[in-house]
């Protein structure tokens, strides 16, 4: 990397946004320090975290890590918001408020490959990107099988090159991505457009800083690099459901409209997943042991199911498909509880707490 930069100003903020997962945080801290340390850039380097109002150990571990950063010279931050904003509102206050001329959005139960860091900086320093995305080791994607295949930078986004913009929403990895950060042409943009979409928090507000820097700076870099990956037990803490994509296509489509890039649309191909089948199917796998689910989600998954069998009482030939694959995935029971609006019984030794 050529060591052109000015060390009073932070080249790459590394920001953490968490809520209520203060074992994984300390840990995710830990060896971010380790990995920091490592780096040949580490004096261009920032932590930010922004604590979403959580009710744990969250605030006491941020406050743990002031001496621990400090003594390593590295300049760290955080917030502690008072009240759960959602998560959308807690990635935006990473963008904003992270001490940078870029952001990289890290995941709290995510892990850095070695040499991350130097990758990242070598790749601003080389490209001036607005948008950086790179591959991330969780299946199907593996070193031997990457989602990115080939590093590509695109100078502008129009009708030719849109498809990186697509490639990256259509696998919207937080962690994958590195952003500029422009807060009057960016931030404040999202700010305004997407006001409803933060408050209700689809969990895709990266995807639309990503869109609008695209946007309105240019230079998308895809990258065949691996970063990051997943925990092991990443599948033992799903807390989103599975039909949650459908929103990231009403954000698209508000992206490029304040953009007047409706004429871009049909770049942008969703397989779209039927709430019914999937929060189905989710729970089927959910009471067999394989999966564990937050209690939230697997209220919002069974007042999915409710709802859906409430809508189709009129007998036809899907209804009765759906109500016959049901059955077999959940059993009578549980099925004849959900149409009923009864609560389900928990499954003996079975426990509905998320141990983060």
């Amino acid at each position: 990397m050529n060591d052109n930069f000015n060390s009073e100003d932070m080249t790459l903020c590394i920001a953490i946004p968490t809520f209520n997962r203060a074992i994984r945080l300390e840990k995710a801290l830990h060896d971010l320090c380790n990995h920091i340390l490592c780096a040949r850039g580490k004096k261009h380097i920032s932590v930010y975290v922004s604590n979403n109002g959580s009710s744990d150990a969250t605030a006491a571990v941020l406050d743990e890590y002031i001496k621990i950063f400090r003594g390593c010279n590295v300049s760290y931050a955080f917030d502690n918001v008072p009240l759960n904003a959602g998560f959308d509102a807690n990635v935006l206050n990473c963008y904003c408020n992270a001490n940078g001329r870029y952001v990289w959005f890290l995941a709290d139960d995510d892990n850095l490959e070695v040499g991350s860091i130097d990758s990242i900086l070598e790749d601003i320093d080389r490209n001036d990107p607005a948008v950086i995305y790179y591959n991330f080791g969780q299946e199907p994607y593996t070193f031997q099988s990457p989602y990115i295949k080939e590093s590509v930078l695109y100078a502008r986004i129009d009708d030719a090159s849109v498809g990186a913009i697509s490639k990256i929403i259509n696998y919207p990895k937080l962690t994958s991505v590195v952003l500029k950060r422009d807060l009057e042409k960016v931030g404040s943009k999202i700010k305004k457009t997407c006001s409803v979409e933060i408050s209700r928090s689809y969990g895709y507000i990266h995807c639309a800083l990503v869109i609008q820097a695209a946007f309105e700076l240019g230079n998308v870099f895809l990258s065949n690099k691996f970063i990051a990956f997943s925990d092991p037990d990443y599948m033992d803490h799903i807390d989103f459901p599975p039909y949650v994509g459908g929103e990231l296509v009403e954000i698209v489509d508000i992206l490029l409209e304040a953009n007047g890039k409706q004429f871009l649309k049909s770049a942008f191909s969703f397989e779209l997943a039927d709430p019914l089948t999937t929060s189905m199917n989710t729970l089927a796998t959910y009471y067999r042991g394989r999966i564990v689910l937050t209690p939230e989600l697997k209220a919002e998954l069974e007042g999915t199911i409710r709802n859906s069998l409430k809508i189709n009482k009129v007998f036809n030939v899907n209804f009765l498909m759906h109500f016959l694959r049901l059955i077999f995935a959940l059993g009578y029971a549980r099925v004849l509880s959900l149409y009923k609006g009864r609560p389900i019984t928990k499954l003996k030794g079975r426990s509905d707490s998320y141990a983060p």
